[in-house]
């Protein structure tokens, strides 16, 4: 069998894994449009409006990164680790590790262009509506003519591929150096995430944050502009961090559910075992909840001191509209993606006597405690935000006040919930159905 034999059947013998991969890194290429064509439009703009463009620009940039960068680079880790007891097969019939990671990344650079490609040419069709329907609430922007660009378009599908690559380039090469019998012995070998490079990644946005924190007073006359930034930072940090933030915020709330409740204990477990597909679920969950919410609390706090309105509803869409989209999909998709996972942890729950309905129920609870556990680190990321950007105006300013942004913490909670529990459903039920429909015949 020849490598693109190999790739094809794999394909499709794994569509749903490589599905949850094409829909994110079509959903990325979406969210990065609205950028993409406000930098088009501010190209052939000129003066003041045109700088205005660059910097809206910029803004939505950075959020859009921020979500692409945790989203789909844990989507793309998580395709090649649910993927690993196959990889070590190939090795098993004389395929070579170097010959794995160079399929793998055939394999992502398929998908990753595919996505890429499909995303960016909708988005190229739908983002100048959008982005000039939303410019309406800008001040000096209402009657901006919005431009599409080719340019853009293919722009926006490069970096979208050269991301998905980035994020499973590390999780390819480690797909052809892990022994064959090591990863048959136990499938979840490899997935630990390496703390060295979290760790680092951390500290740096940690100092990031700590920077535009200590220039938050002296810039209160230009307008402090980095308050926007300032949670987002810090939200990003604690998906950086994963499971060290994540599990001890886990257990305190899970610790004070009954036992008795046993299905919510199983998906407790569940959610703690499986720990690729729980990270990357998190990640997604905090960014979906936690960005809007930091970009909210941050601003409204810094504006009890100047006394600026708040940002309209069309600009706040503008800027986060994208990224919490893909955050939502990219959660539901990493759920989705784990259908083998979930085949092999039904079959479990039915040898031990576990009945239909609690199968049921267990995928509902899965969805709810990976939900609440990303609101709980969302809460926490704008807690520590808004205390800071308290402390150092308050002793300038004693008007000062913390606004915590309680409404849209559970506004992304609302939206998000149903979403996961679908997700966590879906594959459950597609499982039994063939399982029943196997029996029939």
């Amino acid at each position: 069998m020849t490598m693109l034999q190999l790739v094809r059947s794999d394909l499709r013998g794994s569509w749903r894994v490589w599905l949850g991969a094409f829909v994110v890194c079509l959903t990325a290429a979406l969210a990065a449009s609205v950028p993409g064509t406000l930098v088009a439009t501010g190209i052939h703009t000129s003066g003041i409006r045109g700088l205005a463009l660059f910097s809206i620009a910029g803004t939505v940039l950075a959020f859009t990164v921020v979500a692409v960068l945790v989203v789909l680079t844990s989507v793309m880790g998580l395709t090649v680790s649910l993927l690993r007891r196959t990889y070590a097969l190939w090795q098993i019939v004389g395929v070579t590790p170097r010959a794995v990671t160079v399929a793998v990344l055939v394999q992502l650079i398929v998908v990753a262009v595919s996505g890429a490609v499909v995303g960016a040419v909708a988005g190229g069709l739908v983002a100048p509506a959008v982005v000039q329907r939303l410019l309406q609430d800008a001040t000096g922007l209402e009657t901006l003519r919005v431009s599409d660009s080719l340019t853009a378009v293919a722009v926006v599908a490069i970096l979208t591929v050269g991301v998905a690559l980035v994020g499973g380039l590390g999780a390819a090469r480690r797909a052809g150096r892990t022994p064959a019998v090591l990863v048959l012995r136990d499938a979840s070998a490899g997935r630990r995430r390496r703390p060295v490079r979290r760790a680092v990644t951390a500290l740096l946005l940690l100092a990031l944050a700590a920077q535009m924190l200590t220039t938050l007073p002296t810039s209160l006359d230009s307008g402090a502009a980095q308050a926007v930034l300032i949670g987002p930072v810090l939200v990003a940090t604690v998906a950086v961090l994963g499971r060290i933030v994540s599990t001890p915020v886990l257990h305190s709330w899970t610790a004070m559910v009954p036992g008795r409740f046993v299905a919510f204990w199983l998906a407790q477990a569940t959610v703690r075992w499986s720990v690729a597909r729980s990270d990357g679920a998190l990640a997604a969950l905090l960014v979906a909840i936690g960005l809007p919410a930091a970009l909210v609390a941050g601003q409204q706090t810094v504006g009890t001191v100047l006394g600026g309105a708040t940002a309209r509803s069309g600009g706040t869409l503008l800027i986060l509209g994208g990224p919490v989209l893909l955050a939502a999909v990219g959660a539901a998709a990493i759920s989705f993606m784990a259908s083998r996972d979930r085949e092999r942890e039904q079959a479990l729950l039915s040898q031990v006597g576990g009945t239909p309905a609690l199968q049921v129920i267990v995928a509902v609870f899965e969805g709810l405690v990976l939900v609440l556990t990303a609101f709980l680190l969302a809460v926490l990321a704008v807690a520590v935000t808004v205390t800071a950007e308290w402390a150092l105006l308050v002793g300038a300013h004693p008007q000062a006040r913390p606004v915590w942004a309680i409404g849209t913490l559970l506004s992304g909670a609302a939206i998000t919930g149903p979403l996961m529990v679908a997700a966590t459903l879906f594959p459950m039920l597609s499982v039994r159905r063939r399982s029943t429909h196997a029996r029939s015949r």
